[in-house]
């Protein structure tokens, strides 16, 4: 189960990174309703880059031999989901009158991958306890 949830975790990162990389107007345009400039292509470039990027950890983390080693990039992710969801939360209630109602879809779609990110915690966290549990006992 925790394999599988790492691999979602990547796949996801892959796709979202290469979407802000590859299409930052698109996106932002679909999404806002003011004229944007360089700055804010550039700030989604910069975070596609840094979901694109974090595929590397999510995958490498699954042939780290100690459970408690995944742990830190499952911590890792789960900051930067719940970043980015307070984010697109604060500014969809600061900026109401800029926001369209696309922008409900990106906050949807992080709340899922924070989601995940929580199961995969979840699920980590429970295939350590019994590991502890046994070490204990030996």
């Amino acid at each position: 189960m925790g394999n599988v949830l790492f691999q979602v975790d990547s796949i996801v990162s892959v796709i979202i990174g290469a979407a802000w990389l590859a299409f930052p107007e698109w996106l932002l345009h679909r999404q806002v309703l003011v004229h944007l400039n360089e700055s804010h292509e550039f700030c989604a470039r910069f975070m596609g880059t840094d979901f694109l990027t974090s595929y590397v950890v999510s995958n490498h983390a699954l042939h780290w031999t100690k459970s408690t080693d995944r742990l830190v990039a499952i911590d890792a992710r789960f900051i930067i989901c719940v970043l980015t969801l307070i984010a697109q939360i604060w500014s969809q209630y600061a900026y109401s009158d800029h926001w369209n109602a696309s922008h409900w879809i990106g906050i949807s779609l992080i709340s899922t991958w924070t989601m995940i990110t929580v199961l995969l915690r979840l699920h980590a966290t429970t295939q350590i306890r019994p590991v502890k549990e046994k070490a204990k006992l030996h």
